[in-house]
């Protein structure tokens, strides 16, 4: 599975080892609770399939280049808060990030009696 992203190549002492990441990017809510349950279940300190993690928008307006928390928050760019999340395949498949991603979604929309965009990028096989 390829997200088109490169492959970053490790040196380890004369010997070299190619080390594939790749990148999810999933749009909820707010981003850092997001982030925050991804972080807690597939933790990089615990070596469970994470590399990093990184917040931002997604989506939106076109003519919005750079648009601020409180436009976002009040729905005027139509942009989403996201979390861009850099993984390792051999320890966490994607398809066990897109299952989390589906449970906290389905908690929040079972929170929130409103409208709820979602949003996900799929890899191309």
């Amino acid at each position: 599975m390829s997200t088109g992203e490169p492959t970053k190549i490790l040196r380890i002492g004369i010997w070299d080892s190619i080390f594939t990441t790749e990148i999810a990017t999933f749009a909820a809510g707010c981003f850092w609770g997001v982030e925050h349950i991804f972080l807690k279940h597939f933790s990089p300190s615990q070596n469970k399939g994470i590399l990093s993690t990184r917040v931002g928008y997604t989506g939106g307006d076109a003519l919005v280049t750079n648009p601020t928390y409180e436009h976002v928050y009040r729905g005027t760019t139509n942009h989403a808060e996201a979390v861009r999340i850099e993984f390792d395949p051999s320890k966490v498949a994607y398809v066990q990030l897109v299952g989390m991603y589906a449970n906290i979604v389905s908690r929040l929309v079972y929170r929130q009696s409103q409208n709820f965009s979602i949003a996900l990028t799929i890899p191309q096989c």
